[in-house]
């Protein structure tokens, strides 16, 4: 058996494969034994049809029929041979029978071979931010007042109130309520809460049940769409913060304080860790951005393609929209995660090279960490095959080493310390570089929009939120928990 390797384009390479007659004879004789099974010929039972009358009826069919079967063989036998890296299917580009034998021409992907450069003591900025004895305060703060007592009130004096109003999009031009609108609608704010534009809440201080005042959402986000909306006050109640006694921090702390204290101490600790666990991904994330960006190489198209997929099914099933509309199809929308996936491709096989170089390795007890970390339910835990397959899935040890890889980078880092929250600035700013590029490149119009014309995004929840999703601090990510 000849064989031919080259290199055609990026990592697409074609293999071909050359045999002779002798070398075909074995595997045509499989064949015919392999269809002896299924041929039926009058006079002959159904698998007892000799041999050669076999190959003397159906011979020609068979040899053709089996050439691509033939020449997969050839193919996965060369690949362990060569010990050859492939990460596509292949593809038969040509089968054909010759006087001397057969010729197979097969293309696939192989594994980028490229060269990392240095990836010890890579720059990154180290976002800090140390929990303030008021900020903690500002947490007791809210449970005392979301397990106080309310009382009607005339007035809204302070945050201590939560409000019932209503909310009515108006005509700017007649400056009237438009009866028609999705976003007319009752509300209710407790103006002690995070989660608001601080100037939002300034607005209901003074007010009376009856009050109206006028406001857009785009003057507490320059994002937001323009619309003039009013809100009336509806409904009044001051809240009478509880006392933390000792009944209440035990229920807070799930049983484990019964003092003001202890219950403190533990807030500020607990509050550190997750401040330092955000700091932690941001600094992971320098890094995974500094590795892609400093080693560009061709990535295999059909890995590009699952993930593009995979990402375009994220997409659809966070903000809508279904695939088999024409306007939010893969066919449509589908190029536009293409950046993303082909970094997520090179970052896997920069992970890899990673793991190679520094022969880093999964332990059991790695495994047994990473499983106990996951919230699985008891229904799961319990079942023998589900859990042996989280134990031995691609995903688990391609996440424990991938955060491995993270540890070895950060150990050899050189980091600068800055304000957390100034670093977050810097990358919203960033964001918005890159926002504005987009809206400035001229597009085909194929977003998809409500009734009033948003896109994708909702002006009008029950909360103008400040933050982020993955920008929520670590005290209103335990407001819930507590409570």
């Amino acid at each position: 058996m000849e064989k031919k390797l080259i290199d055609s384009e990026g990592l697409q390479k074609e293999l071909t494969i050359t045999l002779t007659n002798e070398e075909l004879e074995p595997r045509f004789n499989k064949k015919y034994k392999e269809a002896q099974k299924y041929v039926e010929i009058k006079g002959f039972r159904k698998g007892r049809v000799p041999l050669n009358i076999v190959i003397s009826r159906f011979g020609k069919m068979i040899r053709q029929n089996s050439l691509e079967d033939i020449a997969i063989e050839c193919f996965k036998e060369i690949v362990e041979e060569e010990k050859l890296e492939v990460t596509s299917e292949p593809t038969l580009e040509k089968a054909e029978l010759t006087e001397e034998g057969a010729t197979f021409l097969i293309s696939f992907e192989s594994v980028p071979q490229a060269e990392l450069n240095e990836y010890r003591g890579i720059k990154i900025y180290e976002p800090v931010h140390i929990v303030t004895d008021e900020s903690v305060e500002k947490f007791l703060d809210e449970i005392r007042f979301k397990n106080g007592a309310f009382e009607e009130a005339d007035i809204i004096e302070d945050k201590s109130y939560c409000v019932d109003y209503l909310v009515e999009e108006i005509d700017k031009e007649t400056n009237t309520v438009k009866a028609d609108s999705n976003i007319n609608s009752d509300k209710r704010v407790c103006l002690y809460e995070d989660g608001y534009f601080e100037a939002f809440i300034d607005l209901f201080i003074g007010l009376k049940v009856g009050d109206t005042f006028n406001y857009s959402p785009q003057e507490f986000d320059k994002n937001a769409k323009d619309f003039s909306l009013r809100a009336t006050i509806k409904k009044i109640e001051k809240i009478l913060p509880a006392e933390l006694t000792p009944e209440l921090i035990s229920e807070q702390s799930d049983g484990q304080f019964d003092n003001l204290d202890d219950y403190r101490d533990s807030l500020i600790f607990k509050f550190q860790e997750q401040w330092n666990d955000r700091s932690k991904k941001l600094m992971q994330e320098q890094l995974k951005d500094h590795l892609i960006a400093e080693n560009v190489f061709d990535v295999p198209s059909y890995q590009v393609e699952r993930e593009k997929k995979a990402q375009y099914e994220n997409f659809i099933n966070r903000f809508g929209g279904s695939p088999n509309k024409e306007e939010t199809s893969y066919e449509v929308l589908g190029d536009l995660f293409t950046d993303t996936s082909e970094n997520n491709v090179r970052w896997s096989f920069i992970v890899q090279k990673i793991v190679d170089n520094e022969e880093l390795t999964v332990e059991e007890y790695d495994i047994d960490e990473f499983v106990g970390s996951l919230n699985l339910s008891d229904e799961i835990k319990n079942n023998e095959m589900n859990m042996k397959y989280f134990r031995e899935s691609d995903y688990t040890k391609y996440t424990i080493l991938e955060q491995k890889v993270f540890d070895f980078l950060l150990d050899f880092a050189e980091t600068t310390e800055i304000p957390y929250e100034d670093y977050t600035k810097m990358l919203d700013m960033k964001r918005q570089e890159i926002l504005k590029s987009i809206r400035d490149v001229p597009h085909e119009h194929q977003h998809e929009h409500g009734e009033d014309g948003e896109e994708f995004d909702n002006v009008y929840d029950d909360k103008l939120n400040v933050f982020d999703e993955e920008q929520e601090s670590p005290e209103e990510d335990n407001k819930e928990e507590n409570n």
